[in-house]
């Protein structure tokens, strides 16, 4: 996980967890049947919603832990009383911008490009009026980005200045909080004087 530029604190504190074993190995856990890999869980509103498991290797690569919701927001309790939001398109990419930029925008995920934003989680946003949306900069991800801004003209995409993502950027040595905050302030700039 420290490849993947996490710090042990922001691990320690979302609860990152390894379940050991080949890449198409899977253990028993507790009467569950779980993949090896990184165990993600998805908390919010106080509750567990769900475990994915990010294999090392093979198709697919995330495998949702049965009895979960697939219909959730991953670190959705960072949005409260909060103006700016960042929608990832992955755990790790908002991972790595809410230790890297947290003070400027609450990240969340709804944990793939093809994942529809419910109303459950859509009122969660009411508090930002600026969502930022920064999937992968392939197809799938612009698609995605897309179909968000079809919900209001508070999603807005953005794209990393190098790498097809926000860990790829961080790695590659870009400054995450420096690009947020340049984002922000463009926004801010081009606003229209009241």
């Amino acid at each position: 996980m420290f490849k993947r530029g996490l710090t042990s604190r922001t691990i320690k504190a979302v609860r990152l967890g390894y379940v050991p074993g080949g890449y198409h190995g899977w253990q028993s856990l507790h009467g569950l049947k779980v993949p090896c890999g990184i165990v993600i869980p998805w908390f919010a509103a106080e509750a567990l919603w769900a475990v994915k498991v990010r294999r090392a290797y093979g198709e697919p690569k995330y495998v949702q832990i049965s009895g979960g919701s697939s219909h959730g927001l991953y670190n959705a309790d960072s949005l409260e009383d909060r103006s700016n939001g960042l929608m990832c398109e992955g755990e790790f990419d908002t991972l790595i911008a809410q230790q890297e930029a947290d003070e400027l925008v609450a990240a969340v995920s709804l944990g793939s490009a093809s994942a529809a934003l419910s109303i459950r989680w859509y009122s969660a946003l009411v508090t930002c009026s600026d969502i930022l949306v920064c999937y992968d900069n392939d197809a799938a991800g612009k698609k995605g980005a897309a179909r968000l801004q079809q919900l209001s003209p508070r999603f807005r995409s953005i794209s990393v200045p190098h790498g097809k993502d926000i860990t790829d950027f961080h790695l590659g040595g870009g400054d995450v909080y420096g690009w947020i905050e340049q984002v922000l302030r463009l926004r801010i700039d081009n606003e229209p004087h009241r």
